[in-house]
């Protein structure tokens, strides 16, 4: 796997110091911070063992922003800030990203078929609701307790993630 590096500051595209750093943030709570000046955290004990460890922990804190992660927009300095960079190294973060990624391909690989159809019985019964959703919308909002209770709040914020690009395409937003 290639892991881009640096480009040029003109290319138009944002780098370290422009990105959100959604994780590092908090998403937006707190200010970046600035790039770590020790020594990068280089040993580890296992790599794919912290990286799972890290990622538990991200999905825990920030899940709906976790099973947003697609192969098309993956920024490391989208999600972490230049501290987090340094400390963790470039190499380290990207590939727990792609990680992610990965994660979220093969469950949606799972359960697409599903929530599509979970999607077209929601839509057929509840098209009001669909009108006025807006990107965050509570699933609490969304879905009834005997929904939760046979599908699960995984299964059903995967629908409201899918319902979510359903209404960015149709409203070309």
């Amino acid at each position: 796997m290639a892991i881009p590096t640096g480009r040029p500051f003109n290319d138009g595209l944002p780098h370290v110091d422009e990105g959100s750093a959604l994780f590092s943030s908090d998403n937006g709570q707190r200010p970046r911070r600035e790039a770590y000046h020790g020594q990068p955290r280089e040993l580890r004990e296992d790599d794919i063992e912290a990286q799972a460890k890290m990622i538990k922990r991200l999905r825990e804190k920030y899940h709906d922003e976790c099973k947003l992660l697609t192969k098309d927009y993956v920024l490391v300095w989208e999600y972490f800030d230049a501290y987090d960079i340094h400390f963790h190294s470039f190499p380290y973060l990207y590939g727990l990203l792609q990680r992610i990624v990965a994660e979220n391909e093969a469950q949606y690989r799972a359960w697409a078929p599903l929530v599509e159809d979970f999607i077209k019985r929601w839509l057929a019964n509840c098209q009001k609701a669909f009108e006025v959703m807006e990107t965050g919308h509570c699933i609490e909002d969304l879905f009834v307790p005997e929904d939760f209770e046979m599908y699960g709040r995984a299964f059903l914020l995967d629908a409201r993630v899918q319902l979510h690009l359903l209404k960015a395409r149709q409203t070309g937003r």
